[in-house]
């Protein structure tokens, strides 16, 4: 078996589909990717090979975060907080919360993780 590790580096120019990790459409953001390859060579061919590299550092390189957008959600969201103690003793109102909550958590998240987005 033999190991080799690896650095590409590159401008996201075109959509990269990740499967679970969503579809990122092209960004222009320069990147590097550090991979580990496997491979295990016998009688001078290559019976096996395997490529892996850290999904969530080239996610961190890809995300463009709107900052001011994702303090407003967070802002909404300490608002609900508030809303939902004060409706402690009326369980209608802290479902109509809680659902309100849902939905800007929701938000938040898709300023942070827009890939998501389906």
């Amino acid at each position: 078996m033999c190991e080799v590790d690896l650095i590409a580096t590159g401008t996201h120019s075109g959509s990269l589909d990740l499967g679970a990790f969503g579809l990122l459409r092209p960004s222009g953001v320069r990147l590097e990717i550090r991979l580990r390859e496997l491979l295990d060579i016998r009688d001078g061919h290559i019976t096996y090979a395997s490529l892996s590299f850290d999904i969530n550092g080239l996610m961190r390189q890809l995300n463009r975060i709107d900052y001011d957008r994702l303090r407003r959600c967070l802002d909404t969201i300490r608002q609900l907080a508030d809303a939902l103690a004060d409706a402690h003793a009326d369980s209608e109102q802290q479902r109509d919360v809680t659902e309100r909550l849902g939905l800007a958590l929701d938000a938040a998240r898709l300023v942070v993780r827009p890939q998501f987005k389906r």
